[in-house]
């Protein structure tokens, strides 16, 4: 098993839970520490309990800056903190020019300005061992609440989805096939799709932190590598129950379908920046609904939690099927 070659994309979540097992801590400071499906740790400091967690950006886009900070501004946020403060660490491939550095740090800092999060630090090298720009940032957020940290997950209880699924998949793509999908859809439409980084974009820190402030929200999760369904999958992984999810319920655009038909991916297995997953317990989720709507945000009932721990399944009319499982991110099957 040891000999076992790993594949491109986000590690096997059974092969990082095992990995995990051999990490153990008797620091009664960390109150979540490294965990399959977590997005943040959680760290209780004098002055408050902090989010803080770590994402690369290693896929090939235009904006590398401008993804790193939504990414990892999002995982904070969902962990019920507010995105405050990020180290940034840079490594570029050999040639690069001081211009092209200096945009990904000046697109960093202004995406992070624009959240109202302050650069604290980092680390900028050149290395031959890298092809494309890798940013990797760790950001830091005190959480709003100090009660629930770490809520109990109940059958019945209720997942929504708020904001369209694989929109940041979905302008990778454009962005990575432009002059084939254009001849096919026309380059208005490619570019309304590369435009959905923007609008209604990757970030879920507005949302998320309103919930946490106003809402009885239980648990949120930004779903990213291997799409909605194993962002779904990652909420349940660590609770005694499984999920009954309603595909036919998911908010979707229709430039993802059409995309993602033409490059043979999944919409559902593919990195999907700037939608939340919210659980609520059942007597909650109306309200929530009307909420989030009132606030201007498409939102959808997508999935209840069962009392079969470790059974995940898709309602598909009255039939319930298995739900489908994305070790690798439908994109990275197309890189590699």
């Amino acid at each position: 098993m040891k000999n076992k070659k790993l594949i491109n994309g986000k590690l096997d979540p059974n092969l990082l839970e095992e990995l995990l097992e051999n990490i153990v801590s008797d620091d009664e400071t960390l109150i979540l520490g490294p965990q399959v499906g977590a997005d943040c740790a959680l760290v209780k400091l004098s002055e408050g309990t902090y989010a803080i967690g770590t994402d690369p950006i290693t896929f090939d886009v235009s904006r590398p800056g401008y993804y790193a900070v939504h990414i990892n501004a999002n995982d904070v946020a969902v962990s019920g903190a507010i995105p405050s403060y990020y180290t940034q660490t840079i490594i570029l491939p050999t040639d690069t020019t001081l211009s092209e550095l200096n945009s990904i740090v000046e697109d960093s800092i202004k995406t992070a300005k624009s959240l109202g999060i302050t650069l604290i630090g980092g680390h900028t090298e050149i290395s031959d061992v890298v092809k494309r720009p890798l940013i990797s940032i760790c950001m830091f957020g005190q959480t709003i609440n100090k009660k629930n940290l770490l809520p109990t997950l109940l059958p019945e209880d209720v997942v929504i989805q708020v904001n369209p699924l694989a929109m940041e998949g979905t302008a990778i793509l454009a962005e990575m096939f432009e002059e084939k999908l254009s001849i096919k859809l026309g380059k208005q439409y490619i570019q309304n799709a590369k435009d959905l980084i923007y609008k209604p974009g990757l970030s879920v820190v507005v949302p998320a932190v309103y919930a946490s402030k106003n809402l009885q929200v239980k648990l949120m999760h930004d779903p990213t590598e291997g799409g909605i369904i194993t962002g779904l999958r990652e909420m349940v992984g660590q609770s005694q129950c499984g999920i009954t999810v309603y595909q036919e319920n998911f908010i979707i655009k229709d430039e993802t379908i059409k995309i993602c038909d033409i490059c043979g991916c999944n919409p559902l297995g593919l990195i999907s920046s700037g939608t939340l997953l919210a659980i609520f317990d059942k007597n909650d989720v109306e309200s929530a609904l009307q909420s989030f709507k009132k606030h201007g945000y498409e939102c959808s009932i997508v999935a209840t939690l069962t009392n079969d721990k470790n059974v995940y399944n898709t309602q598909i009319g009255e039939t319930l099927e298995p739900l489908e499982e994305f070790n690798v991110d439908e994109l990275a099957k197309i890189n590699t």
